[in-house]
């Protein structure tokens, strides 16, 4: 009896389908942790990751809009360590309340941004060499302040609970998380500055031709992934009840690598928050498996390593059929 064959049209749609891709990778790759080890899917192990993925998930949803946008950033890391640590002492030793030293993290983690994009877009200085110039000297900046110190901060002030607590056992910063991202995602696939942002890193000169405002929509995601750094450095600090110097080290490869597993181009023009945050959950599930197999530490490093190549082998050929069919 002869099968059924998938008509080629709808094959074809469901393989160029990002969203779809990537859900159905990450499904498969949890189903097949999850038989390699008992534990990974257990309530205590997924409230764990479920603690810790925001950190990392929230700077990936501002870099995804940057990547998109043809650019991308380096010091998220540094703004990480930096923006929530001003908080601390804000807070804790100069005795300002705790909003006004949430609100002092997130205007840095901006500000930061905002000084990554006017140097990347008035100067003309690549966005490799300008992040990779900021990250550093912000990293020295927070060392100098801290002396290499932790800055203490109360876990029980209220402002803490909002971000880090729970309810009915599930953890409130993941809600934080998914939140950020569909609100990311409704302005990304809804509204002007969200198709601005595709252009732009489509097509730099189409777009001016057009008349989008090519450096504003680049600043502002600059801004926009400033500002996350900071918000998800603020909220490890609320988690652990210190700011640390060595934060967010590697942070920003992570981001990077998490978006372009979910579909990101680092070209510019292509991307999704849904692939993005798959994206995360892929690089948390690698690194969690890998503790509850009790292998060693810099396997990790290495099976992210060959992730991302594949994903962004996939996603070529896959953009490639596209372009020839």
């Amino acid at each position: 009896m002869r099968r059924k064959s998938i008509p080629p049209g709808r094959l074809k749609t469901v393989i160029v389908y990002k969203d779809v891709s990537i859900v159905i990778l990450t499904v498969v790759l949890l189903a097949i942790f999850s038989l390699v080890n008992s534990n990974f899917l257990s309530r205590a192990n997924l409230f764990v990751m479920l603690k810790t993925m925001p950190e990392l998930g929230i700077i990936a949803i501002g870099m995804t809009m940057l990547i998109i946008s043809g650019e991308f950033d380096l010091s998220v890391g540094s703004t990480f360590a930096l923006a929530p640590f001003i908080m601390a002492f804000l807070t804790e030793r100069i005795g300002l309340p705790s909003g006004l030293g949430f609100a002092a993290c997130i205007a840095a983690g901006v500000a930061i941004g905002l000084l990554n994009g006017i140097i990347t877009t008035k100067i003309g200085i690549p966005s490799f060499i300008t992040t990779l110039g900021t990250m550093m000297a912000f990293r020295g900046v927070v060392l100098l302040l801290s002396a290499g110190f932790p800055e203490a901060f109360q876990r029980d002030r209220p402002l803490a609970r909002v971000f880090t607590g729970d309810i009915g056992g599930f953890p409130i910063q993941f809600i934080w998380f998914i939140g950020i991202a569909l609100v990311v995602w409704i302005f990304l696939e809804n509204y002007r500055f969200g198709n601005w942002t595709y252009v732009t890193g489509g097509n730099r000169s189409a777009s001016i031709a057009m008349g989008i405002p090519v450096d504003r929509v680049k600043i502002l995601n600059f801004m926009l992934v400033g500002g996350l750094a900071a918000l998800a450095g603020a909220i490890q600090v609320f988690r652990m009840g210190s700011a640390y110097s060595n934060a967010g080290q590697g942070m920003g490869l992570s981001a990077i690598g998490a978006t372009v597993i979910g579909g990101t181009m680092l070209s510019g023009g292509a991307g999704t928050i849904v692939g993005t945050i798959m994206g995360t959950i892929i690089i948390f599930s690698v690194e969690n498996i890998l503790i509850l197999s009790r292998a060693p530490a810099f396997w990790f490093r290495f099976f992210v390593g060959v992730i991302v190549i594949v994903a962004v082998s996939a996603h070529i050929l896959i953009q490639g059929k596209k372009s020839n069919g």
